[in-house]
């Protein structure tokens, strides 16, 4: 296949303003161990409602994930505002991929393809287990990680300290040269930090995972099937964690109250345009 065709166009929908493409397993699997094999750096992430309320405000974060080389759409509310805001068009019909899901799939590549991976961010002892966890199921991958520095949210160490730990990731990664980087700072620390750094480092393939090594690390379990089958896993991520409640608020109530207000502007722009012609 030729590797300019790609069959994972960089967009294909936009929700509030945030590009999302659609792609299958096949599609982002094909892209990845096409773009290491060429040496070539990407970058994926996944904004699900929370980010990308997060992203009205932060034009940053915005600029970074439209400039993505793949951005999945992870959460049902964003399947569910897609469909309302681009129900004429083909990007109605965009699938929903959970970032977990995609991590998984590009360890199993990764284990296939004999590749070196990195994981960066969370708690020490997350990454300790989860290290542990791809030497037991991954034995071809050849892994390595960091908790790494506390950040704020524009990705800059909180104390000298941290300075001087994100000084040492950086030493390590540039001995190490992963073929992929993941990074779970939690958004948007891990997006900016992926663009801060991964021009300047030997790195290929770069995934943002959030809480993602918390579940496969162990420290966290998933909710029941039906219960994440119904979009109802935020309720359970808050029964596991009451601190979250801002960030549900922000995916449970104010995203949809967003979407709602676009879609009104955008059918009182309809029925403005609509009269305009008429008049003439």
């Amino acid at each position: 296949m030729n590797p300019e065709a790609s069959p994972l166009p960089k967009k294909s929908a936009e929700v509030l303003g945030i590009s999302l493409s659609g792609t299958t397993k096949e599609g982002l699997l094909w892209l990845a161990s096409e773009k290491i094999a060429r040496g070539s750096k990407f970058l994926i992430v996944t904004p699900n409602p929370e980010i990308v309320v997060l992203a009205q405000k932060d034009t940053e974060l915005a600029k970074i994930i439209n400039g993505a080389r793949v951005s999945l759409p992870d959460g049902v509310g964003l399947l569910q505002a897609n469909k309302l805001l681009n129900k004429k068009s083909r990007a109605a019909d965009l699938n929903r991929i959970k970032g977990r899901e995609a991590f998984l799939w590009l360890l199993e590549l990764s284990n296939r393809k004999k590749y070196k991976v990195f994981f960066l961010g969370g708690r020490s002892g997350v990454i300790k287990k989860s290290i542990e966890k791809v030497r037991r199921h991954y034995p071809n991958i050849k892994i390595d990680g960091h908790a790494g520095p506390h950040l704020d949210s524009s990705a800059n160490p909180v104390t000298q300290i941290d300075n001087d730990v994100e000084r040492e990731v950086v030493s390590i990664l540039r001995r190490r040269k992963p073929d992929l980087l993941f990074i779970a700072f939690g958004a948007p620390k891990q997006e900016k930090w992926a663009a801060k750094w991964m021009r300047k480092l030997p790195v290929k393939g770069v995934m943002v995972v959030g809480g993602t090594l918390d579940v496969f690390s162990g420290v966290k379990t998933l909710p029941p099937h039906w219960m994440a089958e119904a979009g109802l896993e935020w309720l359970w991520r808050l029964a596991q964690e009451p601190s979250r409640l801002p960030r549900v608020v922000n995916a449970v109530l104010v995203f949809p109250l967003f979407v709602a207000r676009h879609s009104l502007r955008r059918a009182l722009h309809s029925v403005s345009t609509l009269c305009h012609h008429e008049q003439w």
